[in-house]
């Protein structure tokens, strides 16, 4: 049965693969040496070596480390002070731990493929057993976004890569008996979902136009790529492969509008024509997320709010057009779902407020079946292995993400994986705790807070640390770095689920929209208010962090609020929100824009150049720590320059880390490690003192 200490996990680079990431997840080529081997026999020529010059040559007095942490040669740092190297030999533990994710079964053997760190980048592994060895199949300098066996026959499996956080993704094929990886896709479109065909004639894809106007639906044998055949063009970025029917004769694809309005349709691969299957009602947006056929072909099974706040299961009949509710119980959103090989039972996520609960579904018995209970934390990653056993992952705010199954007939749990946490004991960290308060407008706004131990007494200072999107979620998630924080500076930290984020029903979800986006500013005032109220939380030592979004918020609530904060921390930011839909990717610019509002009116641009960082940069008094990615190309790395030469002529303390070899949000781990110790060393100079 499941240890509630063996369940551990990992705050994940979100990617979130929610559906409203869909159109922004690629990745591309080229392998490289297999570095972990080179590294560990030079480290043994090293020892080696040293051995015997100590045996002949008269010991030196060893030289002493250099004072000052440097940063990786990809980092240009501006502003920012020498960072004590006694900082990084104390925080250092909490940047090395791991994490795993479930990727594939084997079609006929109980193993699976798993995507982990060993070194600088996220690769696959192979995992034989229940906590068996994580043996490592690729050694590439990029990380690996995803993989996946063969389903009939395992010879090889295909995983899909980008190239240094370009965020243009190809497919490769691995195969097993030489370890050789062929490339599969080539030039400037990007792969996002794979399915497999039913039969073993290959895979099909969407794949977005770098142009942006277009995506392509295309089938594709990975043993002869260049026979690939697109099966359709359609207009529009947002839109995905979803599953492939029992016969292969038909495709079920998705049509991203907004976070508040989806669509499914139907391809048929002989003709190429497109139907949609999904209703839209006259009154209401609706949303369809997750959809997969039934094992007959027959109709297919998909979440939908329609006619609800959450998202629940359904079956839409393909004949009749008409969809009927699964009678399952919920309170929240229904997020994903797996269908067993054999049809009869699905398993599926449902989001609580941020905490994931795993539930059962016979569809033979039409009802649930009994599951059981694991730890507060977020379930994700579905994958049957057989009618009889779901794999899954796991984490929690104490451990850091592993993959488990789940044994149907016995309900029984075993775990696969044993991710490390760098040597840090965490059986002794608390949970995080679900907490609200009170908006301007008397809306309940909820969030999680960590604390740190009890040893830590008085006021303790805080860090609000806020999640992008804006259709994101703060979740309960494994810390990592933000471990030392908590454990080593003793800070507060709360992670905020303000207006516009995902998990809290559609009416939720658009009240950050268009001319309401200072709205979420107003819910993070609300915050501050409510840390004053606390008489353990220092509000006179507040710290704001963010990503992207998140960044943008931190940024935008200094402009109002720099009396009430000791500075911000921020990775990626949109510092002006006019100025980033017309400088980012031209294929988001439709999205952002039902998002945001259209910048190309006076009114709406008039508004949001109001609470502009950028524009209104003489209102910030707080220093700053920014950092970008030199190949983003969500947010680019000039929007964040725009801000820093502002701050520079007024002479604001800022500190400005541009990583030559990162797209949206730092991905290599020398890359983190050292925006950490920037992070760590700003909370010292700026909060603690």
């Amino acid at each position: 049965m499941l240890d509630v200490k063996d369940c551990q996990l990992y705050m994940s680079m979100n990617l979130m693969a929610t559906i409203r990431q869909r159109g922004i997840s690629r990745w591309k080529r080229n392998a490289v040496l297999a570095r972990g081997y080179v590294g560990c026999m030079l480290t043994m020529w090293l020892g080696v070596t040293s051995l015997l010059s100590s045996s002949f040559v008269p010991t030196t007095k060893a030289q002493s480390s250099p004072p000052n942490v440097e940063p990786p040669p990809t980092i240009s740092v501006e502003g920012g002070p020498k960072i004590p190297r006694s900082l990084s030999e104390r925080a250092s533990r909490y940047t090395s731990s791991r994490a795993a994710t479930l990727q594939s079964w084997h079609p006929t053997k109980r193993e699976m493929l798993i995507t982990t760190r060993f070194a600088d980048t996220v690769q696959v592994h192979l995992v034989r057993m229940p906590g068996g060895a994580r043996t490592q199949q690729t050694f590439l300098a990029s990380h690996v976004a995803w993989a996946s066996f063969e389903p009939n026959h395992s010879n090889y499996f295909v995983f899909k890569m980008d190239d240094a956080g370009s965020e243009i993704y190809h497919l490769y094929r691995y195969d097993l008996a030489s370890g050789d990886i062929t490339q599969l896709t080539i030039g400037d479109d990007s792969v996002s979902n794979v399915v497999w065909l039913k039969s073993d004639k290959g895979l099909v894809f969407s794949s977005a136009t770098r142009d942006g106007e277009n995506t392509d639906f295309v089938m594709l044998n990975p043993l002869a790529p260049q026979h690939a055949r697109r099966l359709t063009r359609v207009k529009g970025f947002g839109w995905d492969v979803m599953d492939v029917a029992p016969n292969d004769q038909q495709v079920l694809m998705s049509e991203f509008v907004s976070a508040e309005e989806t669509a499914i349709h139907l391809l048929d691969v002989g003709t190429g024509t497109l139907k949609r299957i999904t209703p839209q009602p006259d009154n209401e947006k609706v949303a369809y997320w997750n959809a997969a056929f039934s094992r007959d072909g027959k109709g297919v099974y998909l979440t939908t709010d329609q006619a609800s706040e959450n998202a629940r299961l359904a079956y839409l009949s393909l004949a009749s057009g008409q969809i009927s509710w699964l009678p399952i119980k919920q309170q929240g959103a229904v997020e994903s779902f797996a269908l067993s090989p054999d049809g009869r039972r699905l398993a599926y996520i449902v989001n609580e407020e941020g905490i994931g609960r795993l539930r059962l579904f016979d569809v033979s018995a039409g009802r649930g079946s009994e599951v059981p209970k694991l730890p507060v934390g977020i379930v994700s990653n579905l994958n049957w292995q057989s009618n009889d056993e779901v794999g899954f992952n796991l984490e929690t705010a104490r451990y850091p993400a592993d993959i488990y199954s789940l044994k149907v007939a016995t309900h029984t749990i075993e775990r696969w994986t044993y991710s490390e946490t760098g040597g840090v004991s965490t059986d002794d960290f608390r949970d995080a705790e679900l907490i609200r308060w009170r908006s301007f407008d008397g809306r309940e706004i909820s969030g999680f807070l960590c604390r740190p131990p009890v040893r830590f007494t008085g006021a303790r200072p805080v860090m609000i640390d806020i999640h992008g999107g804006p259709q994101l979620q703060a979740r309960p998630s494994y810390s990592g770095r933000y471990n030392y924080y908590l454990n080593e500076l003793g800070m507060v930290i709360i992670y905020p689920n303000v207006r516009g984020s995902f998990g809290f029903g559609k009416s939720f979800l658009a009240l950050d929209n268009g001319a309401r986006r200072a709205d979420a500013l107003q819910d993070l005032r609300a915050l501050l208010d409510w840390i004053k109220t606390q008489p353990k939380f220092d509000s006179r030592r507040v710290v704001l962090r963010g990503e992207s979004y998140g960044g943008y918020l931190a940024l935008a609530l200094a402009v109002t609020d720099s009396a009430r904060i000791r500075g911000v921390i921020a990775e990626s930011a949109i510092t002006s929100i006019p100025s980033y839909i017309e400088n980012t990717d031209a294929a988001l610019r439709p999205y952002l824009r039902a998002e945001y509002g259209d910048e190309r009116k006076p009114q709406q641009r008039s508004l949001l150049d109001t609470i502009s960082p950028t524009g209104n940069v003489g209102k910030i008094s707080v220093p700053m720590l920014l950092a970008a990615g030199k190949n983003d190309i969500r947010v680019p790395f000039a929007e964040t320059e725009k801000l820093v030469r502002a701050a520079q002529a007024r002479s604001l303390p800022v500190w400005y880390l541009l990583a030559s070899n990162e797209g949206h949000i730092f991905g290599r781990k020398q890359n983190r490690d050292y925006l950490f110790y920037a992070t760590a060393f700003f909370m010292q100079q700026f909060v603690l003192n």
